[in-house]
């Protein structure tokens, strides 16, 4: 056996199943940042077509130059197709190529460590057929840590890129693009390096192999470790930007509810008012009546009846602070020409704070009103017991499709970042009694339930 030839078609054999890995790895990465199926298989087809063309009909095969190319074409047609978070989507490509890149440096680096070992040598000078066999083995150990590393970073990346519906600002893609631009160029330089010693080893200026060198191993674990770092970085940085958001949403939503029960103390004192009033009002009454004086008695009247009207709220749930919420968001989306009904009694068996039933149905009706669209729109407010269960639904015309975020199970807010905290909010206080929030679709509309266990 020629164990030059073996060594050779060896080598192409796992070159290609390189290109496959990498094919698959890039469907992995990208698939939770793209909402349409058909882009993410028209990418993926893309990217491995390309690659394993340009490596079977290339004789100066440049995986930098190939994938660097494919990665621009990449972010040009993936844009083009989702016109939608583009900042984000040009920090994904750069991402994954020097993801790949770093992990290929890694295994380089360990192949040069074990094949300098006494071990390694000692079994290379038995026999031919022990140097086809440890060749094989290592060839295939390669191509599935290679396979592991990759797909490992990848699954870390997802794990801790937490907005994957979002796009990045622009000071927010500089920040995490220079680190990698950064390793780029270190890498490449590296590479170089690599390409002189074989230069000199083909043409015999050179007598030794590449030698191991820990330093530049450090540099790819080191610089593979930092990707994920900054990406925890940038995460932290959203989660303290957006808890400071939903600070400032509870914060309003407070002065909101103080406004609500200013309003129900106001109501209180006109009809403690009317009430103290009432005597004497039926003493005019009277004194009309028998003075016969019937037109003035029955403006009188209703004078009276409008002033007693002005306090009793329209919508009567049980509650005078649900009483007033609904009876803003029905004046605001009957200016809004959005048909409003309401079927809501206050919940008397579960132990719910009315501060944070006022937050629920706020937010619920504000995001309602915000997404309600159609010819006809319209908004139905609803809520029933089932023995210890109590649920609330909102429900509103839609025409479109929702998409819910797959890590929260919220809807992703059209208005994009920093927007939707609401929505967080209500799930935050649900919890806290241990229920739960759904969003569903049912043909052109949304509805929302939320679900309240008994309390003990």
């Amino acid at each position: 056996m020629d164990i030059i030839f073996y060594m050779k078609v060896l080598g192409e054999i796992t070159n290609y199943f390189v290109l496959f890995a990498t094919a698959v790895n890039f469907h992995v990465f990208f698939a939770p940042f793209l909402k349409n199926k058909k882009i993410k298989y028209i990418t993926n087809s893309l990217f491995t077509i390309i690659s394993m063309v340009s490596y079977a009909y290339s004789e100066n095969f440049s995986a930098r130059i190939t994938y660097g190319t494919i990665m621009i074409l990449t972010c040009f047609l993936m844009s083009a197709f989702e016109r939608q978070n583009v900042k984000q989507k040009v920090y994904l490509c750069i991402c994954f190529y020097v993801m790949r890149f770093l992990v290929a440096g890694i295994m380089a680096e360990l192949s040069f460590y074990t094949r300098d070992l006494p071990v390694v040598t000692k079994i290379l000078q038995q026999s031919v057929l022990a140097d086809v066999i440890y060749i094989t083995i290592d060839k295939i150990l390669y191509v599935l840590l290679f396979s592991f590393l990759f797909y490992f970073g990848i699954r870390l990346f997802h794990k801790t890129y937490r907005n994957k519906y979002e796009d990045l600002t622009r000071n927010e893609l500089i920040f995490l693009c220079i680190p990698q631009l950064a390793i780029m160029f270190v890498s490449n330089i590296v590479s170089k390096y690599f390409n002189l010693f074989s230069e000199g080893i083909s043409n015999g200026s050179i007598k030794e192999n590449i030698p191991a060198d820990g330093y530049r191993f450090l540099f790819y674990l080191t610089a593979y470790v930092m990707q994920l770092i900054m990406v925890v970085t940038y995460q932290k940085m959203k989660d303290d930007q957006n808890e400071r958001h939903q600070t400032d949403v509870l914060a309003t939503q407070i002065q909101q509810m103080k406004k609500h029960l200013e309003q129900v103390e106001l109501l209180y004192k006109e009809a403690q008012s009317l009430r103290h009033d009432m005597g004497n009002h039926i003493q005019i009454m009277e004194h009309l009546i028998s003075d016969e004086k019937n037109k003035d008695a029955v403006e009188y009247l209703a004078r009276l009846k409008e002033q007693q009207q002005s306090i009793t709220p329209v919508i009567k749930t049980g509650n005078p602070v649900t009483d007033i919420i609904l009876q803003e968001k029905m004046r605001d989306a009957e200016s809004r020409k959005i048909e409003f009904s309401c079927n809501y009694h206050y919940p008397s068996q579960n132990n719910i704070d009315v501060f944070d039933m006022s937050i629920i149905l706020s937010n619920l009706l504000d995001n309602c009103l915000e997404a309600v669209n159609g010819e006809k729109p319209w908004i139905c407010v609803a809520s029933e017991q089932v023995k210890d269960i109590y649920i609330l639904s909102v429900s509103n015309a839609f025409t479109g499709n929702l998409e819910l975020n797959t890590d929260t199970g919220l809807p992703v807010s059209s208005k994009g970042a920093g927007h939707g905290m609401g929505l967080h909010n209500i799930t935050r206080v649900v919890k806290q009694y241990g229920g739960d929030v759904v969003f569903e679709q049912k043909r052109n509309q949304v509805l929302i339930s939320v679900v309240f266990p008994s309390q003990p």
